[in-house]
């Protein structure tokens, strides 16, 4: 993936960024695990001012989405 984007380039009427937390819940993990992912280059932050990490609510949804039509293509064993 590409190099972080700093958030002074976030566009207006974007949703709101999501923090770790707010990444981690529906994934299941940890917030170390989203830590590790954006280090890896799974996920993309945005940093702000402070060098917090906050991630974009549609880049999040699209790997759900991915995940999810994984596993109903892969369906029961």
């Amino acid at each position: 993936m590409s190099s972080p984007h700093p958030l002074s380039r976030q566009r207006l009427n974007d949703e709101p960024l999501l923090c770790p937390r707010e990444v981690a819940e529906p994934f299941g993990v940890r917030t170390t695990a989203i830590t590790r992912w954006a280090r890896e280059g799974r996920l993309a932050p945005v940093f702000t001012p402070g060098g917090h990490r906050r991630y974009h609510p549609a880049d999040i949804r699209k790997i759900l989405d991915s995940e999810a039509a994984d596993e109903h293509e892969v369906g029961p064993r």
